[in-house]
This record gives C-alpha cells, structure tokens and sequence, in this order.
C-alpha cells in the first residue's frame, strides 16, 4: 500500500498585515506573508548571519475572517496545511513558478505583550479560530483547482 503526506507546519512572524479578500459567492480568502529566520555562523568572518525565508500563505472561510480580523504585522503565528505549486505569465510572458501553503490550521504563537511584542506563554482571554471543516476541506480543493 503506497501511502503520502503533504503537510507543512511553520512558526514565523506576519511580514504585514494580512489581506482580507472575499470570492464572488462570498467565501472569504486571507493571504499572508510569513517570515521564518534561520542563523548560522559565517565561515569566512565568524559572524552570526541570520537567513529570512518568506512563505506565502492562503487561508479560506472562518479562519480567513479571522486571520483578517484578529492578526497584525509583526504577530507570531502558529500555522499547519499542505504545500500547492502553481505558476504564472509575467509580464514579459515568462512562466514563474509559485509555491504556497494552503493552511488548515493557524493561531496566534505566544502572550500578546504591550507594543505588540510577543512571549513564551499563552495569550489570556486569546481566542482560537475555528478549525477547517470537512465543507471547507472540499472548497479548498475546489478553490485548487480553479
């Protein structure tokens, strides 16, 4: 039995606010712009170097309203989905290829402090979004593939 697993988890801070968008039958689409940093150490100067990856994120439905609702620039989220390649005509008529994370899952990761700033432990009175329901599941797969 052959099995598969596309499945991505990430932690990272929201590079802007996200952006809220809703479809022509009024489902609710959120994009958002997340920053995951590594460090490492420079072999040539012996630095600490730190490398920003920038993930681009769609979220559908309830969790979409609440992304657009609750979320701002700077937030550190907690999010799960599975990976979607696509691509696009640029303008010069250039295929690019995209990649982006289609989330079943995400909340706020760590307190909420004054200034915006985070911490280690769980926000109080902190709401979580609803989770993706088997409806939303198959718009999503619907939302893929048009």
């Amino acid at each position: 039995m052959t099995s598969s697993l596309n499945k991505v988890t990430l932690i990272g801070n929201l590079g802007r606010a996200p952006e809220l968008r809703y479809t022509p039958q009024g489902k609710a689409v959120a994009t958002l712009s997340i920053a995951t940093s590594n460090r490492r150490k420079n072999k040539q100067t012996s630095e600490w170097e730190d490398e920003t990856q920038w993930h681009r994120v769609t979220v559908l439905d309830k969790q979409a309203e609440y992304a657009g609702e609750k979320l701002t620039k700077g937030r550190t989220v907690y999010v799960e989905g599975s990976l979607r390649y696509g691509s696009y005509l640029n303008n010069d008529g250039v295929k690019i290829p995209t990649v982006e994370i289609l989330a079943s899952h995400i909340e706020p990761f760590g307190a909420k402090k004054a200034g915006n700033q985070e911490g280690g432990e769980a926000g109080q009175g902190e709401q979580t979004p609803p989770a993706m329901t088997p409806e939303n599941e198959a718009w999503a797969r619907e939302y893929d593939q048009g």
